[in-house]
């Protein structure tokens, strides 16, 4: 009996967090001193009018030209690539913060997500967790089994190989948190 032949299957490439990205996101409003982002705020209400979500100083949009194309099966973890967030103690002003411990997990077959982090500065810590639904449309939104939090994002590329989301803390009155978050996979 003849043997089959071996076939050798690479591995896909690393993610690459410098690839240009398809989504884009940015401030509408000042925080924690820095200005709104002009440029990509007129690139968004010029080329990314239809798909759009706004929580607390961001907005995320993807392109109305956009490849997207939303899987029927499988599931996926992404890597954060880019970040940007701040910390507020009550009655104060936003301060600049880091991420860490940042996971998010999409399921296509039940369109539902998963995902976490840590934001942290000299201020304290935050952690958020949250789980949601991803809509037809690709738009990430958390569920009310997820209190605290409000958090809207975006799928991207055509294998749904981007996300950015931004959040925000409600009804945390010591420390709130905010920002947003671009993945890759």
């Amino acid at each position: 009996t003849p043997i089959p032949p071996v076939v050798v299957v690479a591995p896909p490439p690393p993610p690459d967090p410098n690839a240009k990205p398809e989504i884009l996101w940015g401030r509408w409003q000042r925080v924690a001193n820095l200005k709104p982002d002009a440029k990509v705020l007129a690139s968004i209400n010029a080329d990314a009018s239809k798909n759009q979500v706004l929580v607390g100083s961001y907005v995320v949009a993807r392109p109305n030209n956009s490849t997207f194309v939303l899987p029927t099966e499988g599931r996926a973890s992404f890597v954060m690539a880019a970040s940007e967030a701040t910390l507020t103690k009550a009655g104060g002003t936003p301060t600049m913060a880091q991420v860490k411990d940042a996971h998010l997990d999409i399921d296509f077959v039940s369109r539902s997500y998963d995902t976490g982090l840590t934001v942290f500065n000299s201020l304290g810590t935050v952690d958020m967790k949250s789980s949601g639904d991803v809509t037809q449309t690709g738009v990430l939104q958390n569920s009310l089994m997820s209190p605290g939090f409000i958090l809207r994002g975006l799928l991207g590329g055509p294998t749904a190989n981007e996300a950015v989301y931004t959040f925000k803390t409600t009804g945390t009155p010591n420390l709130e948190a905010a920002g947003v978050v671009r993945w890759v996979k």
